[in-house]
């Protein structure tokens, strides 16, 4: 906790607060957190009580299939565009979607990813990437420009579940560092 905190000043005051004792840190700030996340975790994917759920949303993916019916679903639609600029940071909204920068490392993770969602065979980031490093060689490069050219434009993924929700999601555009997805929930 200590090692990855955003604001260790707060952290820090935490700490002091509960008299820098090692046990009522672990009790008081690790034990909820841990406990949260684990029902969080078993609730979440739990078929016994999202089964049902999941097959409707399975049912109408199937019903509405294409990109131009994803709308029609009874989920909710959004659109976002990420592009990549190593300039400054941050979200603008255009007309139906919002637009996202992304610096290196994070385009190339954005980029793994949704390739990594159609199956498109891009190839897997090094070991230095997943753990925080960024690859910045010719090969990382010539991987990633890989998987942003695998990724089709059109198609609906297949259902994908994460802790909060399911979703299917299509690449509606795709221009020179620019990825502009749609996504139903």
């Amino acid at each position: 906790m200590a090692q990855h905190t955003k604001q260790p000043e707060v952290l820090r005051e935490l700490f002091e607060a509960l008299g820098n004792d090692p046990f009522v840190i672990a009790e008081c700030l690790a034990r909820p957190a841990l406990a949260e996340r684990l029902l969080t975790s078993s609730y979440a994917y739990d078929q016994r009580i999202h089964g049902e759920l999941k097959e409707r949303a399975k049912a109408e993916l199937q019903a509405h299939g294409t990109v131009e019916q994803m709308k029609q679903t009874n989920g909710d639609y959004s659109e976002i565009e990420f592009v990549r600029s190593d300039s400054a940071r941050g979200k603008e909204n255009h007309e139906n979607a919002q637009s996202v920068k992304r610096n290196g490392r994070e385009w190339e993770e954005t980029v793994q990813k949704v390739a990594e969602t159609f199956n498109s065979g891009g190839s897997e980031p090094d070991a230095s990437t997943h753990v925080g490093g960024y690859n910045n060689s010719a090969e990382s490069k010539n991987a990633g420009a890989r998987a942003y050219q695998a990724i089709p434009i059109g198609k609906l993924s297949s259902l994908q579940e994460d802790e909060t929700r399911y979703y299917a999601m299509a690449v509606v555009g795709k221009a020179n560092e620019q990825l502009k997805l749609a996504t139903v929930s």
